[in-house]
């Protein structure tokens, strides 16, 4: 199935719980599909394979979230900084397998180890891992208090649930720790992890993603103090990613705060632009560019 076929028949709608999922658009014929498995269709909508060569060798392997895959091709969906790598339009043009997931969490990846069978053709030059922010932002009531057990003028990491927390960023340690090692076993050469924590993410009033949920504990969806929140978190994420860098030879993390600007697409998702930024940026760590 065509990748303008895959347009005509689905749309990608945000849920609360999953970021993204897609569904039928309006005036869906079932017969478009009679000659398609479904296999064939996902295959077709989420994989990033291109039969034009690319003039640079560099191959990338991309496996997480929504912000490695967020159904580009899909109308009205922006790019990723992963899809920038791969696009020659964007002056990039590296060849880049995704098999990310939007709505896919970082216990998830590791359990199911999707990246296993890319990772030994031992063909990639490096592995971009990305994950986290999914578990903490859906699950945001189990790392941060309601606002009524905290109250009004406390600074932000008072309404952060300090051992809810804590032991999540352990976990993730970990669990990245765990990839770092899998990947040199794996590979049989030097591939370097890339791993990334996320920009400082905008919650807003009756936000799906965030603001619902931070309004749901009993907080003013009108007020700053949820960014500072969530600013915070991600700040104790970038901490944990930066202990780990000192520890694994093979992994590199990239910096992503305060690298978006205003190219935001919702609360938590870069702009088309914003992923453009991502990309220069992240190509700036690795000294590609």
């Amino acid at each position: 199935m065509s990748n303008s076929k895959i347009s005509r028949l689905f749309k990608a709608q945000p849920h609360p719980d999953k970021i993204f999922k897609l569904a039928f658009r309006d005036g869906f014929d079932p017969a478009d599909l009679q000659s398609d498995s479904n296999e064939e269709i996902l295959h077709a909508a989420f994989t990033d394979q291109s039969p034009e060569k690319h003039k640079r060798t560099l191959k990338f392997l991309a496996e997480g979230d929504s912000w490695v895959n967020i159904f580009h091709g899909v109308p009205g969906q922006p790019m990723t900084f992963v899809d920038v790598l791969g696009s020659k339009m964007s002056g990039f043009g590296f060849e880049v397998s995704n098999i990310g997931w939007p709505g896919d969490t970082l216990s998830n990846m590791v359990i199911t180890k999707q990246y296993k069978v890319g990772l030994q053709s031992g063909i990639h030059d490096y592995f971009i891992f990305s994950g986290g922010g999914v578990d903490f932002f859906v699950n945001l009531k189990f790392y941060v208090h309601k606002f009524e057990e905290v109250g009004e003028q406390k600074p932000p990491s008072a309404y952060i649930k300090e051992v809810e927390f804590d032991n999540f960023l352990d976990v993730s340690s970990y669990h990245l720790d765990s990839i770092s090692k899998e990947v040199k076993v794996w590979t049989g050469k030097d591939t370097k992890v890339i791993f990334h924590g996320y920009d400082y993410a905008r919650p807003e009033p009756d936000g799906i993603f965030l603001g619902r949920r931070f309004e749901a504990l009993g907080y003013n969806g009108k007020t700053y103090l949820q960014r500072n929140i969530v600013k915070k978190m991600i700040d104790k994420y970038y901490d944990m990613l930066l202990d780990l860098e000192k520890k694994l030879k093979n992994s590199v993390i990239v910096d992503f705060r305060n690298k978006i600007g205003n190219e935001w697409n919702d609360e938590i998702h870069a702009n088309s632009k914003g992923a453009r930024k991502l990309a220069g940026h992240f190509l700036e760590t690795l000294g590609l560019k």
